[in-house]
């Protein structure tokens, strides 16, 4: 799924362990409830995403556009 444009997608409750996400197009996405344990989203834009109630345990988040729309170093 590396570049894929997710936008606004519906990945409640997804099973993303291991998924390989960077660069892709995340926008207010809605990852609640997801299990992402070590995921990749290198480079990703996540303007908006929920991520609540989800495991993000050693995702990679480097050089992402965040919720917040700051990007993570």
């Amino acid at each position: 799924l590396s570049g894929a444009n997710l936008t606004v997608a519906n990945l409640h409750r997804a099973d993303l362990v291991d998924a390989d996400l960077s660069n892709a197009d995340l926008t207010e996405a809605d990852l609640s409830g997801a299990l992402m344990l070590s995921t990749n989203f290198r480079g990703a834009n996540l303007r908006g995403v929920d991520f609540s109630r989800s495991n993000r345990t050693s995702a990679d988040f480097s050089g992402a556009i965040m919720p917040d729309g700051t990007t993570n170093p």
